[in-house]
């Protein structure tokens, strides 16, 4: 007996699927006396803020999508979500509670004309070298044609100081490399920092083996490049206003990379994920990713498959 099936199979076709991806780098520090109070509802205590800017970090400049006359889009994004978490923005100074002081800007990565270049120096000085031993061990290049002895002592003596000279070149070399590598450390370390990548990256360092390696070479990939980044740093008010004290209650850093973000077209992004740690301790760096997808209109076709049995 044979017993046949139609199956009526729907296949999505010309479906246009565009996929956004936004990871944000975020790293949030309450202060040890400062803790949030909630109602039995779960809804936050509000608090009030006054607000002030506070213009680029020490060392950092405006993106290529960023202008210093866009501060007052930059305080409303924030502002909303401000308000989402409990904190709302006070009427006079008596109701302030917190100092809020916005930092926003991109952060400069380290020229890489010393470190190719000392590369390229230390590449000829040895290529030099080898030259001039080679040279020396099949008798004179720059004695050929000439025969006399006169001929071939001022050729190994040439040599000497072809070779004499490489050296040094490829010792300034190195030297060059170095103040390269210095200068890249020290300013990852100060990136590290103003973006919350300090624990990571130490946390890494403790990791043995590849797993270790790895997280230190894409952590700091992502330090040496360019990165958008707004912090918000809350201070307590009457000491900032009334004793001139910074007394820190929290701060929140959040980043993107620069290449390929427009700024001020990913902020509503970077505050949605970055406003959910307002006045919390995240105790490490969080890397997320934001996903988008954009489906086309769904075309339906159809199509007959036969399955058969066979019985005895």
């Amino acid at each position: 007996m044979r017993c046949a099936l139609t199956l009526l199979l729907a296949l999505a076709v010309g479906l246009p699927l565009h996929a956004k991806k936004l990871k944000v780098s975020i790293y949030s520090d309450a202060a040890s006396g400062y803790k949030r109070s909630y109602h039995a509802d779960g809804s936050p205590v509000v608090e009030y803020y006054a607000l002030a800017y506070g213009g680029l970090l020490e060392g950092t400049a405006f993106g290529p999508t960023q202008k210093e006359e866009d501060f007052p889009d930059v305080a409303g994004v924030i502002g909303d979500k401000l308000a989402e978490e409990g904190y709302l923005f006070a009427e006079n100074f008596e109701q302030a509670d917190h100092m809020l002081v916005i930092h926003w800007g991109a952060t400069n990565t380290l020229p890489g004309a010393l470190g190719p270049q000392g590369n390229g120096q230390a590449d000829q000085a040895i290529n030099d070298m080898a030259r001039a031993r080679l040279a020396g061990s099949f008798g004179s290049i720059e004695s050929a044609g000439d025969g006399t002895a006169a001929g071939a002592a001022n050729a190994r003596a040439l040599n000497a100081q072809i070779q004499s000279d490489a050296q040094s070149e490829f010792v300034n070399a190195l030297l060059l490399n170095e103040i390269y590598n210095r200068e890249r450390d020290r300013r990852v370390a100060r990136t590290a920092g103003m973006l919350g990548y300090t624990d990571a990256l130490i946390s890494a360092n403790m990791i043995a083996g590849s797993m270790g390696s790895f997280m230190q070479y894409e952590l700091t990939s992502e330090l040496e490049d360019p990165r958008y980044y707004v912090v918000i740093i809350a201070y307590d008010f009457d000491d900032m206003v009334k004793h001139r004290k910074r007394t820190l209650r929290w701060v929140t850093r959040a980043s993107i990379r620069v290449q390929g973000n427009d700024f001020m077209d990913k902020l509503d992004e970077i505050v949605a994920q970055a406003g959910n740690y307002y006045g919390r301790d995240t105790k490490r760096l969080i890397r997320r990713y934001q996903g988008e997808v954009e489906i086309g209109e769904l075309q339906v076709v159809g199509t007959d498959a036969k399955l058969s049995d066979d019985e005895d």
